[in-house]
């Protein structure tokens, strides 16, 4: 599914709490360990934990103590150290995803901002916006604690990161093809797939769209071949992306996928639709746009 994943980190708290996730992404088996810095004039790249070790610089030895942790849990690394560039640190992430074709972005939804509340930082928004495939966002409560401790093949988090998986549907061709994603996922407990009514003329409106909306969840659910029996349908009403990350929170959703356009996003002319846009700033579990 994923093999091979780019993972920016700036050595926050929130980047590292997000390497504690990429053991649990389905299908990885490679990861290329970024840090984007003026500190280097020049790209530098090491292929073994020996030769970031033993590189003279501040940064590559913080590479070295992160990527033992993705090493200890079974993933290869290649360790990365590169300048932002003119066009910004989101630019050269982008730019770093093309060059190892990577399967898929995993960064935190925080760094090293300015500002403490803000809900997604400049760098994720970035990278968020203008990637041309799939981007793991991740969110955390920020009550401070210890980190976790990978255990094999996963971290000792109380809900793995693909256990409960939250899936908004429109029903629209985008749907259509991220069900066919989550038809190739292996290892989850349970689906969730939602639906949001965003209006209603009168109540009966409301019957006809609740049947119409009722027939399709059924429809999917009947397609899907996934092996897992747990499918929980949802029918909510109101705007989609408060309901999207009102419901994550009701049904302790471990991850959210959601496609990055949808029915509602009449024009394409923007990188990201707006109810995924917003799923992605509010949510405070981690997102997966594809």
């Amino acid at each position: 599914m994923f093999e091979r994943i780019l993972i920016p980190t700036d050595f926050s708290w929130y980047a590292q709490k997000t390497l504690f996730c990429a053991p649990e992404i389905p299908g990885v088996i490679e990861a290329v360990l970024l840090h984007v810095t003026e500190e280097t004039a020049e790209p530098l790249v090491y292929r073994t934990l020996a030769e970031v070790r033993n590189a003279q610089s501040t940064p590559a030895h913080a590479l070295a103590y992160a990527g033992e942790i993705l090493e200890k849990a079974g993933i290869s690394v290649t360790y990365e150290i590169i300048p932002p560039g003119d066009e910004g640190i989101h630019a050269a992430v982008l730019a770093s995803a093309s060059r190892n074709n990577v399967d898929l972005i995993l960064i935190g939804g925080k760094g090293r901002g300015f500002i403490k509340d803000v809900l997604l930082g400049s760098v994720s928004r970035g990278v968020l916006e203008e990637a041309k495939g799939h981007v793991l966002v991740t969110h955390f409560d920020e009550t401070p604690g210890s980190l976790p401790v990978p255990s094999g093949s996963h971290t000792d988090r109380a809900v793995p990161l693909f256990s409960r998986i939250l899936v908004p549907v429109d029903f629209s061709r985008p749907t259509v093809e991220t069900m066919e994603f989550v038809n190739h996922l292996d290892g989850f407990d349970e689906l969730i797939l939602l639906h949001v009514i965003t209006s209603v003329e009168d109540r009966k409106d409301l019957k006809k769209k609740l049947e119409e909306s009722m027939a399709s969840l059924s429809t999917l659910q009947r397609e899907l071949d996934t092996g897992v029996e747990r499918i929980t349908p949802r029918i909510r009403f109101g705007d989609p992306g408060d309901e999207i990350c009102a419901i994550a929170g009701e049904e302790d959703a471990s991850v959210i996928i959601i496609s990055r356009f949808g029915a509602s996003d009449r024009s394409r002319d923007s990188r990201i639709g707006s109810v995924a846009a917003k799923v992605v700033k509010n949510a405070r579990i981690p997102v997966l746009v594809r």
